[in-house]
This record gives structure tokens, C-alpha cells and sequence, in this order.
């Protein structure tokens, strides 16, 4: 509700609830992103966890054939792991 006095001033009247309820609104959209970037920030760090732990568990299980006496294992070469360049895959390309 808008009303003007004689010197020029504009009053305006803004209901508590009309600011409340945008308020309660604004609350909902920040915790519904805030869930869904949650959600995304798991999922990368399952999918990265995975690309890194898989490789290692590789080499440990080669690493443990050797060490048990099996001299054969091959793992370096034909491995997807062998292929990255980075240290898992030094280390797979070592072995």
C-alpha cells in the first residue's frame, strides 16, 4: 500500500508475512541447491576414489603374487592402469 504526504514523501506499507514467506521461500531454493551439490561433490569423489583405489589394488595384489613366489605375473603392459601418466601408472609400468 502506497500513500503520499503533502511534502512529496512516498510511504510504502510491506506486510511482515508477504517478507517472511519470501524469506521461508528463499531458505528452501539455497537448501534444495545446497543438497543437489552435496549429492554431486559424493558422486565425483566415489568416481574419482574409484579410478585410484582400483589400479592400487592391482599392484598390491601383483606385488603379493611376487612375493609369494610367483615370478609369472604380468601386469604392467597390457593394464589400463600401465597407461596413465601419473604415479600408479610408473608404478604399474615398474612391475
Amino acid at each position: 500500500m502506497r500513500s503520499s504526504t503533502d511534502n512529496g514523501e512516498v510511504q510504502t506499507l510491506v506486510l511482515v508475512t508477504d517478507i517472511a514467506g519470501d524469506a521461508r521461500q528463499a531458505v528452501r531454493v539455497i537448501f534444495f541447491a545446497m543438497l543437489i551439490a552435496l549429492v554431486l561433490a559424493v558422486a565425483a569423489a566415489t568416481v574419482l576414489a574409484r579410478r585410484m583405489v582400483r589400479p592400487l589394488a592391482a599392484t598390491t595384489d601383483a606385488y603379493r603374487r611376487i612375493a609369494e613366489g610367483d615370478l609369472s605375473v604380468r601386469v604392467g603392459d597390457e593394464s589400463r592402469a600401465a597407461m596413465r601418466n601419473d604415479e600408479i601408472g610408473e608404478l604399474m609400468r615398474s612391475l
